[in-house]
């Protein structure tokens, strides 16, 4: 059984899930930016050597047997931190803390939930900056947890869940508002990829559908194409209800990554094999012409 979707509101669905990632490529330039200030900070006061080990892998929540580096860059950590009780489930094993000297980003997954999860980069993932934004000190002095709560709750209810593949207007402009405000905040505004991302999205806001020259973006255009394919032409089976769209963008881009590795486990074996039969026929061969040398080298000595 199938359920027609009325034209609008799949326009609306589109223009929310391209208005999503159109927010977060807003956010990078002020979140990159209070990152790596932040990194820099804590690494004129942990610069006591490299961990050789990358303890967190190997000891995990066995504290005592870190090095000093990683126990030093854990401590500075923890005085950004919100929550306790966010500290506390943090999944150590799961970071590279050997990485703390070198990336920020490695940095910034201590204060995403469920960082092992995203499976694109932290910072391009909308749920893990808003858990970034909530769970860091340097973040929540600026962004209001009432906003941040309720882009959530948008992303998740609209976006995220909303099986249907559609909006009415009242929820899109909903979604807009809350994306417009998040970007609109002093410190944000005055980045370059936030003016960016709210001119796009203000002209979005008002348009029927996606303007034309929006839809020309190669990222735009990829993503509409995974919606369409959701969509099936005009209408929705029930059968993909349980396929989420944002999902189906991940799960095709890790797809396409196993693939590529999958070619290359081939390639590398097809490489090893060629390479050892010929050191067996190399084998063989000199076997053969060894005592051919020697008899060359027995029957000139005897002339001699």
């Amino acid at each position: 059984m199938t359920k027609k979707i009325n034209s609008e509101h799949l326009e609306n669905f589109k223009s929310v899930a391209v208005a999503l990632k159109f927010t977060v490529d807003g956010l990078q330039d002020f979140v990159h930016g209070h990152l790596r200030s932040l990194h820099q900070n804590i690494y004129r006061k942990c610069s006591v050597g490299q961990c050789k080990v990358n303890c967190s892998r190997r000891y995990g929540n066995e504290f005592s047997r870190w090095c000093n580096t990683c126990r030093t860059w854990k401590k500075e950590l923890h005085q950004f931190n919100r929550y306790r009780k966010h500290w506390d489930k943090i999944k150590w094993s799961k970071l590279d803390t050997m990485d703390f000297p070198f990336s920020y980003e490695e940095v910034a997954k201590v204060f995403v939930q469920d960082f092992s999860h995203v499976r694109q980069g932290v910072l391009k993932d909308l749920s893990a900056v808003m858990s970034l934004f909530r769970n860091l000190k340097i973040f929540s002095c600026i962004i209001n947890d009432i906003l941040l709560a309720d882009i959530q709750r948008l992303r998740n209810i609209y976006f995220a869940h909303n099986y249907d593949v559609a909006l009415h207007d009242v929820e899109k402009s909903q979604c807009f508002n809350c994306f417009i405000a998040l970007l609109k905040i002093q410190d944000i505004e005055c980045t370059q990829s936030s003016k960016a991302a709210l001119n796009l999205l203000e002209e979005m806001k008002t348009s029927r559908t996606i303007p034309e020259r929006i839809l020309r973006k190669p990222d735009v255009q990829y993503t509409i194409a995974v919606i369409q394919n959701v969509e099936c032409g005009e209408t929705f089976d029930n059968s993909m209800a349980n396929v989420r769209p944002f999902e189906y963008l991940d799960n095709k881009q890790v797809f396409i990554r196993n693939h590529k590795a999958h070619i290359l486990r081939v390639v590398l074996l097809l490489t090893t094999i060629a390479f050892g039969t010929c050191i067996m026929l190399y084998g063989l061969l000199s076997k053969n012409e060894v005592p051919n040398i020697g008899k060359i080298f027995l029957f000139s000595s005897i002339q001699s």
